[in-house]
């Protein structure tokens, strides 16, 4: 009894990691990852279509450029952020610092202005209605 239970979980264990398997396989076939060294500057590409781009014409578009930051203090040319990340990654290489985005902060009450006075509108169901403690001006 006891071993009929056991191959029976394993049975469905082995159904689970197969039918798991080409669902990992069309993650990583996305994948797309590119390096050129030309010039003195190492150029990073995470998509084909700016990696062809730029060897059909030389031109790289927007890119983050970050200088010294290669192995041998070359310039890095990267296609974006992730481009990067990927290069500093397989490297090991340490990664660069980005400037973090301020946070916004929400108002506490939203406020509109009509014909001259402002009014602050509460949330009530799908409704704004005005501030009861808010004075008319």
């Amino acid at each position: 009894m006891r071993r009929s239970a056991t191959l029976r979980a394993w049975l469905a264990a082995l159904v689970v990691a197969l039918l798991a398997a080409p669902v990992a396989k069309a993650q990583v076939t996305g994948l797309y990852y590119q390096e050129v060294e030309k010039d003195g500057r190492i150029y990073v590409f995470n998509t084909p279509e700016r990696y062809k781009s730029w060897s059909e014409g030389g031109e790289m578009g927007t890119a983050i450029t970050l200088i010294g930051r290669g192995p041998n203090g070359e310039t890095v040319v990267a296609e974006n952020e992730t481009a990067a990340d990927l290069y500093f990654y397989k490297h090991n290489l340490p990664g660069y610092d980005r400037p973090t985005p301020k946070p916004t902060v929400p108002a506490a009450y939203p406020s509109t202005k009509i014909g001259g006075r402002v009014f602050r509108l509460l949330k009530q169901g799908n409704r704004g209605q005005r501030d009861p403690r808010q004075e008319w001006r």
